[in-house]
């Protein structure tokens, strides 16, 4: 299944709202999935897969310039969040996503390889993820006119057997592709209706939409992941903020 966001909104989510939100992209891009599941489920806690390439923990002293490819990573975040505004989801997101070290890349190597084997039972005991989440980035900035290459026009068919077991019951995958987000749920028959992913697809556009009203609303999102520097609660983190907005009429 498939949804897209126009070229102009799509410019607006990328160039201002991550900004405005002081999140990254994936960030702000795995909060209304959050949020259909939601309220889907009736649940303000969650664990998500979600996949990168890797390279993002690369920053932590690999030496990768002489390397090509991704080094994909995929690992459990559990997601928290209080009430079903969506603002209060996307806080839940930023408080969870970051307390991930290196954006997961060791995820793998401390489940399977670890020499602790009490420590690899503990994390194969944990319950399994039932939906993965991928953001592949801008193919525009790769695939740009005139650079020599692009993509096929046609599709490129199945790529696993029907027969095959899915790891995940729910993959949800972000591009952007022609100037435009692509969002692709991709699932299995066996364990969802085509009404109930329609129902998150749309979902997952109309909070997408919500944010970008709040932000031309002026509305922000703080949460303590946003000043890692001062130890403040949620709760303390709200006062100070009420009391600010007081003073200074900022919204």
């Amino acid at each position: 299944m498939q949804r897209r966001l126009g070229a102009a909104q799509t410019q607006e989510v990328l160039q201002v709202l991550a900004g405005w939100y002081r999140v990254t992209v994936g960030e702000l891009l795995i909060t209304p999935l959050v949020g259909a599941l939601g309220r889907l489920t009736g649940q303000r806690r969650l664990v998500i897969a979600v996949e990168g390439h890797g390279r993002e923990g690369a920053a932590s002293g690999l030496a990768t310039d002489r390397t090509v490819g991704w080094f994909t990573t995929v690992y459990p975040v559990l997601y928290g969040w209080e009430g079903s505004d969506v603002l209060q989801v996307l806080q839940g997101v930023k408080q969870s996503q970051r307390r991930v070290p290196n954006q997961g890349i060791g995820y793998g190597l401390l489940r399977h390889l670890n020499g602790d084997a009490g420590v690899r039972a503990r994390l194969s005991a944990q319950p399994e993820a039932q939906v993965t989440f991928e953001y592949l980035g801008q193919f525009d900035q790769v695939l740009a006119p005139g650079a020599g290459w692009g993509l096929a026009p046609e599709g490129v068919g199945e790529t696993r057997a029907p027969e095959a077991r899915r790891p995940y019951e729910l993959n949800v995958t972000g591009a952007v592709l022609g100037g435009e987000l692509a969002l692709s749920f991709a699932y299995s028959a066996g364990c969802y209706a085509a009404g109930t992913i329609e129902r998150i697809a749309d979902d997952y556009l109309q909070l997408l939409q919500e944010l970008l009203e709040r932000q031309r609303a002026g509305q922000r999102a703080y949460a303590p992941a946003d000043f890692p520097k001062v130890k403040l609660d949620k709760a303390a983190l709200d006062r100070t903020v009420a009391r600010l907005k007081k003073r200074t009429n900022v919204k």
